[in-house]
């Protein structure tokens, strides 16, 4: 099973597998392989396509999945070169469905007017999903879409080109008690281990691919689950798999925690280094540190 396959253009998608055709016909009456023995279908050479896009996963904990590594890695299913088009959610999925930079569909953050589904809308009619399901693949996308779907538009939309659409429409981080977009009809779980949504996903692609795999159609399977974004809920049988592991603490500054004021001055007074511990360090007269100075050095999912 294939895990990659290069995107066609938009403009193109249209008359991509016609010019593969000809191409390949081409090709045989060239070499003589025609008269040799018919040569399969188009069909029959396209690769069935698994697109697995998990959400704030780094390469420093890949190690604590042994299944990537038993079922991908040391099959074969390596990246050593590769880039992202931006660093953020939303422009980055963005980029995915529309095989363009973020100069190009312009969404630009996750949120709305600059970016997020909102933003996205207006290219629907062109994408990764229509692409594939004009090359006669049957599509399916499961999980996250993007930021903030569906904001504007009705609980049960289904944006053109997929077949299978099962996307969660409240709730989308929390794992339990959420509601999905199930091809147009809204299906609420609620927080019995079965209900969780990692595990209702996987349930959902097993049977997609193995319908799928039946038909005469190859299929394209885009699964996006939300782990392990923060707040990183789990399965009940997972409570105990980290026991013995720590959190990673980032290192602390001693950068002042107040804008640089004047000698002499009120706020130079208050304004105090913060130590590497975290505290502040105290006056003999028990000033306050100022408040008003962003904590810069806080990780990045306090921000």
């Amino acid at each position: 099973m294939a895990m990659i396959a290069a995107v066609p253009q938009p403009r193109r998608s249209r008359n991509l597998w016609a010019g593969l055709a000809a191409a390949l016909l081409l090709c045989l009456g060239l070499t003589g392989a025609s008269r040799a023995e018919p040569a399969p279908t188009l069909a029959a050479q396209r690769p069935n396509i698994v697109l697995i896009l998990t959400d704030d996963l780094d390469a420093a904990h890949l190690s604590r999945f042994p299944n990537i590594s038993n079922l991908l890695a040391r099959q074969g299913t390596t990246l050593s070169r590769f880039f992202v088009t931006n660093p953020w959610c939303c422009p980055s999925r963005s980029s995915i469905l529309r095989s363009q930079y973020m100069h190009s569909h312009q969404v630009e953050s996750n949120r709305s007017p600059t970016g997020g589904f909102p933003k996205f809308r207006p290219l629907e009619a062109s994408t990764l999903g229509t692409w594939m399901h004009d090359a006669g693949y049957r599509t399916a996308l499961m999980g996250k879409y993007l930021n903030n779907y569906p904001e504007g538009a009705p609980r049960t939309y289904v944006p053109p080109g997929w077949d299978e659409w099962d996307v969660p429409v409240t709730r989308l981080y929390q794992e339990y008690g959420y509601a999905l977009n199930e091809n147009g009809v809204i299906r609420r779980y609620g927080d019995a281990p079965e209900d969780y949504l990692e595990d209702v996903l996987s349930a959902k692609a097993a049977r997609f691919a193995t319908d799928s795999a039946g038909g005469d159609a190859p299929f394209f399977l885009y699964l996006a689950p939300v782990a392990p974004h923060l707040p990183a809920h789990y399965a009940p049988r997972h409570a105990a798999a980290f026991a013995g592991e720590s959190a990673p603490r980032p290192r602390r500054s001693t950068r002042p925690t107040c804008p640089p004021s004047p000698a002499g001055s009120a706020s130079a007074r208050r304004c105090r280094p913060r130590t590497r511990a975290g505290s502040t360090a105290s006056t003999a007269t028990g000033c306050a540190p100022c408040s008003g100075w962003t904590t810069w050095w806080a990780p990045w999912w306090t921000r």
